[in-house]
């Protein structure tokens, strides 16, 4: 008698009990993994590793906003890849094999579901704007220049160039706070030649 009770026992945990919900857990591991190898990997700003990580997603954070997995190096451009939640189908097969109470039990957890994409493999670019600097940008570095900003002329330094003709200039503002800002090389007048 007690041998029949323990077999009814077991099977009612796996009739009323969903496959998915035995079988699937609430997060999913993804792997991220690329070149350059020394990338930063941060999952919803929260950094993972450098160049490759395991990150533990769960899925109920998916059920209720973005996720996403962002890529990134200095001199390159960002690689962002957005995470949804899937459905999987093998589940489905399962839980109406073994009844309908297991499917209505997996769709009410939502433990059908998993994280799409499971792997992701990068290869980040190099960026416009830190590509190698030419001469013409490399010799205005440390120039004094004067612009104007909404109107008001100001004088500084050039602090950085980059290849699209863009400068970092340091200035100070009618308060004499230290400022920057960045111009294109069209909008400066060059006033003297590189400080010491």
């Amino acid at each position: 008698m007690e041998e029949i009770s323990n077999f009814l026992l077991m099977v009612m945990i796996f009739t009323l009990s969903s496959c998915a919900t035995l079988f699937n857990p609430c997060y999913t591991k993804i792997w991220v993994s690329g070149s350059p190898n020394d990338a930063t990997i941060l999952y919803n700003g929260v950094y993972q590793g450098q160049g490759k990580a395991f990150i533990k997603v769960q899925k109920s954070a998916l059920a209720f906003g973005d996720a996403t997995i962002l890529v990134k190096r200095d001199g390159f451009e960002n690689f962002n890849v957005p995470l949804k939640l899937k459905n999987q189908a093998e589940f489905y097969f399962i839980d109406v094999a073994c009844g309908v109470i297991p499917l209505f039990i997996d769709l009410a957890t939502g433990k059908m579901k998993g994280v799409s994409p499971s792997n992701i493999l990068f290869n980040l670019e190099k960026s416009p704007n830190h590509l190698p600097l030419t001469n013409l940008e490399k010799n205005l570095i440390g120039k004094r220049v004067k612009f104007s900003i909404f109107m008001k002329n100001y004088e500084g330094i050039i602090n950085e160039t980059l290849q699209n003709k863009v400068a970092k200039i340091q200035y100070l503002d009618e308060n004499r706070l230290i400022k920057f800002t960045w111009k294109h090389f069209d909008e400066l007048q060059i006033t003297q030649q590189n400080t010491p």
